[in-house]
């Protein structure tokens, strides 16, 4: 197995993370509250709750507890961690987590929020593993902004609203008492596989947003480096959002290239 990384933050903190065990590998995507978060220049809150994640999964993983199980007590010990008071989901940190846990014969995949898994087969077939719930809250806002021409100021009661739904609308990691996380799952057959990807919307941006592949064929061609240059390029060009409608001028950067070693059928 090759592992490869890259984790680009456009701010002096990341709210992506990475966690790699020999058994497990994940995306982490924070998301802020989206009220008084205690950010300052060095971190904020949904960069803490990543960092507190990718400092804890791995004993849990370490420990033999479920990936599912280990989720859901990190989810009980970050609310105490941090001593949060609410359970609105406008007032916490949440987080999008891919994951692939590996055993004997499969890859599982596991996930939570708008991040995704793309993988190739060793026949040479892409396949995208994601949950686009999110996507029509996400295009409803920027809608407001460029079609309407307001401000994120003007649009935070929308942006409340849909954080809100969280746990109805859509799946997110967020620190609670009594978590009941839907994860998307899929097991794949690890002998098909020859590349797995995992990454944040920010990575996938390259497509959705920034519109330079035509398919996910070239997507997942795409040469890593090359693809967050052209990402932070395209963005850094249109500061002002006019060309590519999105609703910041650039996201944290994060992906990590599984190259396995299947066996020939």
């Amino acid at each position: 197995m090759k592992v490869k990384v890259i984790t680009k933050p456009y701010r002096l903190y990341n709210e992506d993370g990475i966690v790699i065990t020999p058994h497990c590998w994940c995306v982490l995507d924070g998301a802020t509250t989206l009220f008084e978060d205690q950010s300052n220049q060095t971190s904020s809150l949904a960069s803490r709750l990543v960092a507190y994640v990718e400092l804890h999964l791995p004993k849990l993983l370490n420990q033999n507890v479920q990936f599912k199980d280990a989720i859901d007590q990190l989810s009980i010990d970050a609310y105490k961690h941090f001593n949060f008071k609410t359970s609105e989901p406008a007032r916490l940190p949440s987080m999008g987590i891919a994951a692939v846990v590996e055993t004997s014969k499969y890859y599982e995949l596991y996930l939570l929020g708008d991040v995704a898994i793309s993988y190739k087969t060793i026949n040479g077939l892409d396949y995208r593993f994601t949950d686009t719930s999110l996507n029509k809250l996400d295009d409803e806002i920027i809608s407001l902004m460029h079609k309407e021409n307001k401000t994120r100021k003007e649009v935070m009661a929308k942006l409340i609203e849909n954080r809100n739904k969280l746990g109805i609308d859509y799946q997110a990691f967020i620190p609670s008492l009594n978590p009941e996380f839907k994860f998307r799952f899929k097991r794949i057959l690890k002998s098909n596989i020859k590349e797995i990807r995992l990454y944040t919307d920010g990575f996938y941006s390259l497509r959705d947003t920034f519109k330079q592949v035509k398919n996910h064929k070239e997507f997942m061609d795409y040469k890593l480096d090359d693809a967050v240059e052209m990402i932070e390029s395209l963005a850094y060009q249109d500061s002002e959002l006019k060309t590519f409608p999105r609703l910041k001028v650039i996201d944290d950067i994060t992906v990590l290239q599984l190259q396995t070693k299947p066996k020939s059928i």
